[in-house]
């Protein structure tokens, strides 16, 4: 859904696929499936649908041994809070699809909030809701608290269908400039934005290292301010293909290195490894970031102390 969401500046929708157990009444989402939508003169605020890409993505959710659960739509720069339109929606969507055996309505809607210059931060907003059953709560949106699962990789299938969509996103009339900035008072780029946005939900960047001999976790992403010589707020464009090619630690290196917990560090290691942000770095012809105000371009290194930055200020 966030990676969805920070490729247009216009409303994208999709559904969820999951599972719902009648008797203990517990709804899990486990995937998100994009979805076309219509095009309209107010894409940027309100989005539908296409039918026949519904009808596709349904037929994928059943495909993949889930049910459809949910739906997702973006609020590209403005508060994820549902409108009235939303709320129709929601309501439409748990009438259609109610659970015949319980008469439920183990049906969920996200918005998720990207490009909003009121966050605090880089990583999205996402606002979890439900449009209660009775007749003093219909009509009115709940918001919903959920318990995340942490998963240990991103499937590589997965992978691959994100990066699909963003190729055939791009040259969109609507598209999200991914080498600007991605609010006027930051100089964080869109896709460093999403990357540390992005990295903040994968749990297994943040694994702790294990103890036998020889073993190296795995791989992952992430960023954070505030760190000397490699400041998130100074990330810029870069002029040439980012490297992700290892390179010896400097004496500056080891002087960031001391202010930053090793748990972090690691993380950040295994942030310039992981092979999303790896394949997505290597779609920005102009590269992804730049190290600094000097606008030296960032190697390997570099970037492990940015997104380990990021890591430490979540602490």
């Amino acid at each position: 859904m966030d990676f969805h969401a920070h490729l247009m500046l216009s409303e994208v929708i999709g559904l969820l696929g999951g599972r719902w157990d009648a008797t203990s009444k517990v709804l899990t989402v486990t995937r998100a499936f994009p979805c076309a939508a219509l095009e309209s003169e107010d894409a940027h605020t309100n989005v539908e649908m296409d039918p026949g890409s519904e009808l596709v993505v349904r037929h994928q959710i059943m495909g993949a041994g889930l049910r459809v659960v949910g739906w997702y739509h973006s609020h590209p720069t403005f508060r994820p809070d549902p409108s009235i339109i939303d709320i129709e929606n929601q309501t439409a969507y748990q009438t259609l699809f109610r659970d015949g055996d319980s008469s439920e309505e183990p049906f969920v809607g996200a918005i998720v909030g990207p490009y909003d210059p009121e966050l605090p931060g880089p990583v999205s907003v996402f606002n979890w809701f439900y449009v209660g059953r009775s007749v003093v709560d219909r009509g009115h949106p709940k918001r919903l608290v959920i318990e995340p699962m942490s998963d240990a990789v991103l499937p590589v299938e997965e992978r691959e269908m994100l990066l699909h969509l963003l190729d055939t996103t791009c040259g969109h009339q609507h598209c999200a400039a991914l080498e600007e900035a991605w609010r006027p008072s930051s100089t964080e780029l869109r896709s460093l934005k999403m990357a540390v946005s992005l990295a903040r939900r994968m749990p297994w960047l943040l694994a702790p290292a294990e103890d036998s001999e020889g073993s190296t976790p795995a791989t992952s992403l992430d960023t954070s301010p505030g760190v000397p010589s490699c400041s998130a707020s100074d990330c810029t464009a870069a002029s040439e293909p980012l490297p992700l090619v290892s390179g010896e630690r400097s004496a500056e290196f080891e002087s960031i290195d001391k202010q930053i917990p090793a748990a972090d560090l690691l993380a950040g290691k295994r942030a310039v490894q992981d092979p999303l942000l790896m394949a997505l770095s290597s779609r920005f012809p102009a590269g992804v970031f730049k190290a600094g105000p000097d606008g030296k371009l960032a190697d390997a290194p570099a970037l492990e102390r940015v997104y380990a930055a990021y890591f430490l200020q979540w602490d």
